[in-house]
């Protein structure tokens, strides 16, 4: 069995079939560095029949990412403050009492208000929040300890609405209950006009000033109530956490199983100014089995860690089978009935040709007849080339006891010309099992995993190659 994780491959022993195992990366492509292996005086192998070396581990691979989109289009968050504040509100049929004011005794009010639209934008990781037209009109009533009544009034008969202008700021952050949490605050109003009252005598903008704070704070309220509300994620979240958990099958005997095993949130952010977009970020560390299908392993959802940067990328150990009988018969077709020629005495002649693996090398061993009657033994470490699919050698050499034996022939001379002349027949073509397994990993990487939700490889709207949980309701395209 080998296995190919990223830039490693190791081996396990048997005659019969070996499987190699792909690190998939983020474009499903297969990634191979050299592995250090053998190179010429390494320890003893066991000949084709005895019992070869037990199975390495399987390799390392760093968690993957898939990501849970959470966005918000601004638009939401203005109908709410159009419910929570209305375009228009009076209060003019009848005096409302205002009670005392400082230097003046009791008093009671009329008012109009009309506001215009409502304008919201996000900036980094705040909103910002603004009603620049904003008009009303004010009337009070005086009763002065002489029995005097006065009637002050600003905005009403000849003289205009007055203006005002009503902003606000809001920071959005994740919370605990795995939602886009804001604290929406106004700050005080902006008087573009002066309403005096009663000669120029009283400020009719403290008045209003006071009637606005009693709506912003309902206001501020909805805002932040319709952020929780939009982007509560939890129980999206739970669903596809628990599926997640499920082993999928590849074929019928290959299994692959995601293990969710942690959940972390980056930053708020804008895309334009008029869409929130954030991502939960659930750390996966995929398997992949053989033989029937595993039981789950029930893991709870996890608390959310904040993390400034996520990771990317799905990253994954698959095995390839490769049917050893097959690759032998392809070996004798290549180098049974060779000659090499040599320099000393009769040419070598190959009479057989097979492979076969032990630990974390795989071993060729060569019938010889001519200049040389016997067998000797080649090992080195198997790499898949990640542009052509090709397995090949790597630290090709000869064994101690196969170098002695040609020394000992005084046909050293071959030896390079020798390993020169096998290396390249003994290269594998892959390419039929790596893209069988490309299409079913792209098939259960395309999947639904709870209600509207898809898994699908894709960046956004789960169009490019990174894995995202979708929010559509029918699958993305698959390759």
């Amino acid at each position: 069995m080998f296995w190919i994780a990223g830039s490693e491959l190791t081996m396990t022993g048997g005659k019969g079939r070996f499987p190699l195992t792909l690190f998939r990366t983020v474009a499903l492509t297969l990634a191979a560095v050299v592995l250090s292996g053998f190179g010429g005086s390494g320890p003893e192998i066991p000949k084709p029949d005895d019992a070869v070396a037990p199975p390495p581990p399987i390799p390392s691979i760093e968690e993957s990412v898939v990501h849970l989109h959470v966005s918000l289009g601004l638009n939401d968050l203005a109908s709410a403050a159009d419910e929570a504040f209305p375009h228009e509100g009076a209060k003019e049929e009848v005096w409302q009492d205002g009670g005392t004011l400082a230097g003046h005794g009791p008093y009671q009010y009329f008012y109009r208000f009309v506001r215009g639209p409502l304008h919201v934008r996000i900036v980094g990781d705040r909103l910002a929040i603004e009603y620049p037209e904003f008009r009303y009109r004010l009337a009070i009533k005086l009763a002065r300890p002489d029995g005097e009544v006065l009637v002050g009034t600003c905005g009403y008969d000849d003289d205009p609405p007055k203006r005002l202008r009503l902003t606000a700021t809001s920071r959005v952050r994740w919370s605990e209950a795995w939602t886009l949490q804001s604290e929406t605050s106004f700050t005080p109003p902006s008087f573009l006009d002066p309403c005096r009252l009663t000669n120029r005598d009283i400020d009719g903008t403290l008045i209003v000033q006071s009637l606005l704070d009693a709506k912003l704070r309902p206001l501020a309220s909805a805002i932040d109530a319709m952020m929780r509300e939009s982007t509560a994620s939890k129980a999206r979240a739970g669903a596809v956490w628990r599926k997640l958990q499920d082993a999928t099958a590849l074929t019928p005997n290959l299994w692959l199983t995601l293990n969710p095993i942690g959940a972390q949130v980056g930053p708020v952010s804008a895309k334009g100014e008029q869409l929130i977009q954030a991502s939960i970020h659930l750390l996966l560390r995929p398997t992949v089995s053989l033989g029937t299908q595993p039981a789950p392993d029930p893991r709870p959802l996890p608390s959310l860690e904040l993390t400034p940067h996520a990771g990317n990328g799905f990253h994954l150990a698959l095995p390839i089978l490769a049917e050893y009988p097959a690759i032998n018969r392809l070996l004798a077709q290549r180098l049974v009935g060779s000659e090499i020629p040599s320099s000393v005495g009769d040419p070598l002649k190959i009479v057989s040709a097979r492979l076969y693996g032990s630990g974390a090398n795989l071993i060729l061993e060569l019938g010889m007849s001519g200049g040389i009657n016997g067998i000797l033994y080649a090992t080195g470490t198997p790499v898949l080339d990640t542009k052509t699919n090709m397995l090949r050698f790597e630290h090709f050499n000869f064994t101690v006891e196969t170098k002695n034996a040609l020394l000992k022939a005084a046909n050293w001379v071959v030896h390079d010309d020798l390993l020169a002349r096998l290396e390249p027949e003994t290269r594998i073509d892959l390419s039929e099992q790596v893209g069988r397994l490309r299409g079913r990993l792209a098939r259960a990487l395309t999947r639904q995993v709870a209600a509207e939700t898809w898994l699908g490889r894709g960046a956004g709207a789960c169009g490019g190659i990174t894995p995202a949980l979708c929010p559509v309701t029918r699958p993305p395209h698959t390759i």
